[in-house]
């Protein structure tokens, strides 16, 4: 009796961590590297474009810290805290490409604004 009685506490409070682990989750989010985000920017660009990875070529890539979450904004909204990632400058046969990254791997193109030539 004893040994059943252990037995089902001991499933109970698994159950408890399992559901706890889940609901706050139960490691932190992933980091990625520089090369790493590079390559997910790579593939983001090529899927676009409908090529291949090997057709992208990075003209600038950088660690930043941006204002705000709308990474490619420069007046952030108010109250949101600085954001650290990376800014990628892409080249295609299509067009250059702007990108601003977290460090978490989220991905954001931004619209690059050219002066208009008379």
């Amino acid at each position: 009796m004893f040994r059943h009685a252990l037995l089902v506490a001991g499933m109970a409070a698994a159950i408890a961590i399992a559901a706890t682990a889940q609901r706050y989750g139960a490691s932190p989010p992933r980091t990625y590297s520089l090369e790493e985000t590079e390559r997910l920017v790579k593939a983001d660009v090529a899927t676009m474009v409908r090529g291949t990875v090997a057709d992208v070529t990075v003209a600038e890539r950088s660690s930043r810290r941006f204002a705000g979450a709308d990474m490619c904004s420069s007046s952030p909204a108010a109250n949101e805290p600085a954001v650290d990632g990376y800014a990628f400058t892409l080249k295609h046969a299509q067009g250059h490409f702007e990108y601003r990254t977290d460090r978490q791997g989220n991905l954001k193109r931004c619209v690059i604004v050219r002066p208009i030539n008379p």
